[in-house]
């Protein structure tokens, strides 16, 4: 349960940093080319930073000009509706205009060419300004491959004059963020950066820069020489604004440098820590940013094609669990300390809010050590590298003893105390505002309670150590107020009583009885002492979705029907594909109570309805599927995008899991996507159930 809860964990911290502020793991990618794997990485993580590549030569390719596939503006447009945040790169040339290759860096002497790059930068701010407002210029013009032909001070002169064209072009103005570098760093390296900031590179929002070392330990030369080599030249030079390592991390496969999945999780921890202790003994704000979402290509011995957090057929490596758990275990504290004993590191992250401790251990000699953690709290628990739970410490006071190796183990020492506040109660709305403090730092439930029955649940968020909620509610009489949550094996929750009175009229629902018949619901019943006229509401939701929580999709159905002599009747019908268990909720603006009774729609062995299923060829094959999912668990469908060559071969197949919500009536949009394949004839869409034994859900449909 513990590891369900920290994958599930939102991440919600804007890049306003503290000196001392802890930002996780952000992550590199290339969504054009490989969404869907971003997808997978950051599913659950409201909050990520991905950085995002956008080669010029992908939009632009002839004379037709800039064309943005549409499908690629509405990934966009979701990722923010999911609360990701994205540092998208405008870079590379264009051998349309250079006459060179794709890598020219545009320069002011060659006009033609500079004015085509301004535009193409005003086309793509323009396109996406409502969903991104961070932009980096090029990528490691300090090397070679990436700059044949310009000197620091012109590509200095090359982002400066990009900055000037995004301020203008984007809604956001000067307050859009235009960050310069990209710098591939070594000592060596160092006269680069120099020029390039004596310049006029300083003027910009952000420096980006990436480290890597594949020969030793991230403790041996990437942290204590190379990493403090740049602070020290960001020092000589005075330049203080935030640092963005937007490139780090080790690869895995054949290579002669490659690491096994297990050392590239555990040095994914290690280096997040040695960073945090960067910027806070430099007084400095900053992000890092793990190279790269997943694997490509077939050659294991390559590097750069290594990095990833998913393997090249879009399987888990060890480092994506670590990347999930560790951005759920160190959200929203602050890093204090990192001590050093002969190669036993001991970091600590506390939540200023909460108190929440957090430590990280590890021997960077990949010696087993013993390392003592001394608790005073309501709850310890005991994490791996890979954030699987090992070991839960009932609350008080005492120690625990860990054993760590190169692979860090965490240990999480947790405050639950929970108080309500204060309760105010507005009758005419019905309406009551719970206040509280307590030590959980995302989110409380509050419920209120009368006789051992709940009669109204809602989630509120936490801010600072406090939460506030309104719910509307036709409680009656003397009630319980509770808000908390359960943590581990206890509850921690704070109560308070209330009294809401009788209610103008104390009317009743009653004698209620309920039919259904192929989805066709007949309720009826009576009202004790209404008057003609009185409506009632009516509510149908999943069973294990309350009233607190209701949505777009998960709302079976909302009516009202009119009493007439103390009896009312109604009928409606279920939608379509929504078998299950369900709640029916009745009430009114003058009855004291709100009935609830249990509603079964029929067998649901499938678990995940179809409603709908279409493909479309673009310029990728697109799939839309509606799927709902009337169970109280998450479910996993796979969307199949198969493409065939005249003759029936197959030539290309993309699979996208995808997690079908809990509670879901009506049908909810779930894409998939794959690039057309020049030699395929046919293409064929299924979907099939991804939990049991692999069926088809759907009929499969052809893409036109």
């Amino acid at each position: 349960m513990r590891l369900k809860k920290l994958a599930a964990l939102l991440l919600c911290v804007p890049f306003i940093c503290s000196t001392i502020g802890a930002d996780a793991m952000e992550i590199a990618a290339w969504i054009y080319r490989y969404g869907s794997y971003m997808d997978i990485v950051a599913d659950g993580q409201d909050g990520l930073w991905i950085r995002d590549i956008m080669e010029w030569a992908d939009f632009e390719k002839d004379e037709k000009g800039i064309v943005i596939p549409e499908s690629f503006r509405n990934r966009y447009k979701q990722l923010k509706a999911d609360g990701k945040q994205i540092i998208m790169v405008l870079g590379y040339g264009n051998a349309l205009y250079s006459g060179a290759s794709n890598v020219t860096i545009p320069t002011v002497d060659n006009k033609a060419y500079f004015d085509a790059w301004l535009h193409y930068v005003r086309t793509m701010v323009t396109a996406f300004q409502d969903e991104v407002s961070h932009f980096e210029i090029w990528n490691e013009p300090n090397l070679a491959y990436a700059n044949p032909n310009a000197t620091a001070a012109q590509y200095a002169q090359l982002c400066i004059e990009t900055k000037k064209a995004i301020e203008q072009t984007h809604r956001l103005g000067e307050d859009a963020v235009v960050i310069g570098g990209a710098f591939a760093y070594a000592r060596g390296h160092s006269n680069f950066v120099r020029d390039f900031c004596n310049s006029g590179g300083s003027e910009m929002d952000g420096l980006s820069f990436h480290i890597y070392d594949y020969t030793y330990t991230p403790e041996g030369k990437w942290a204590p020489v190379l990493l403090e080599a740049f602070g020290n030249l960001m020092d000589e030079l005075n330049y203080n604004k935030p640092l963005w390592f937007t490139e780090t991390g080790y690869f895995t496969g054949t290579g002669a440098d490659a690491v096994s999945e297990k050392t590239q999780a555990s040095y994914m921890i290690r280096m997040q820590v040695l960073w945090d202790q960067f910027l806070k003994t430099r007084n400095r704000e900053g992000k890092i940013f793990w190279f790269f979402t997943n694997d490509w290509g077939d050659d294991r011995s390559g590097i750069s094609a290594n990095h990833g957090l998913l393997n090249v057929n879009g399987t888990a490596k060890e480092s994506f669990y670590t990347f999930k758990a560790l951005n759920a275990l160190i959200d929203g504290k602050e890093f204090v300390e990192l001590a050093n004993s002969g190669g036993t590191y001991k970091a600590l992250y506390k939540n200023p809010n909460s108190n929440d401790e957090l430590y990280i251990l590890w021997n960077s000699n990949d010696v087993e050590s013993a390392q003592t953690v001394a608790f005073a709290c309501d709850e310890v628990n005991v994490y791996d590298y890979k954030g699987e739970l090992l070991q839960t410490v009932s609350g008080g006071s005492g120690s625990v003893e860990i054993r760590a190796d190169g692979a860090p183990k965490f240990v999480e020492c947790l405050h639950h105390g929970t108080m309500v506040e204060k309760l105010d109660y507005m009758p005419s709305k019905k309406v009551l505002k719970v206040s509280g403090i307590c030590n959980f730092t995302d989110s409380v439930e509050i419920e209120i309670v009368k006789d051992g029955i709940t009669l109204d649940k809602a989630t509120a968020a936490v801010t600072d150590g406090r939460f506030e909620k309104e719910l509307y509610t036709n409680a009656y009489g003397t009630c319980n107020v509770y808000a908390g949550r359960s943590a581990g094996d206890a509850s921690y929750y704070g109560s308070a009583a209330f009294d809401f009175g009788q209610g103008s009229d104390n009317l009743t629902i009653e004698n209620v009885t309920l039919a259904i018949n192929d989805g066709n619901v007949s309720i009826s019943g009576t009202v004790n002492g209404a008057d003609d006229g009185e409506c009632i509401s009516i509510m149908v939701l999943p069973e294990g979705v309350n009233t607190g929580s209701v949505t777009a999709y998960n709302l079976a159905y909302i009516g009202e029907t009119a009493v007439l002599e103390s009896t009312f009747q109604h009928s409606f019908k279920m939608p379509e594909k929504s078998e299950g268990d369900y709640k029916i909720y009745l009430g009114g603006p003058s009855i004291a109570n709100v009935f609830s009774d249990e509603l079964q729609h029929g067998a649901n062995d499938q678990l995940i309805g179809v409603c709908e299923i279409s493909a479309s060829k673009q310029d990728a094959v697109i799939v839309c599927a509606g799927l709902n999912n009337t169970s109280p668990a998450e479910q996993i469908a796979n969307i199949i995008i198969a493409q065939y060559t005249a003759s029936g071969r197959l030539k290309d197949v993309k699979i996208e899991t995808v997690q079908v919500e809990a509670g879901s009536v009506l049908a909810k949009p779930y894409y998939a996507e794959a690039p057309i394949d020049k030699d395929a004839s046919i293409v064929k869409a299924f979907i099939l159930d991804g939990t049991n034994n692999i069926r088809p859900l759907a009929p499969a449909v052809y893409a036109e």
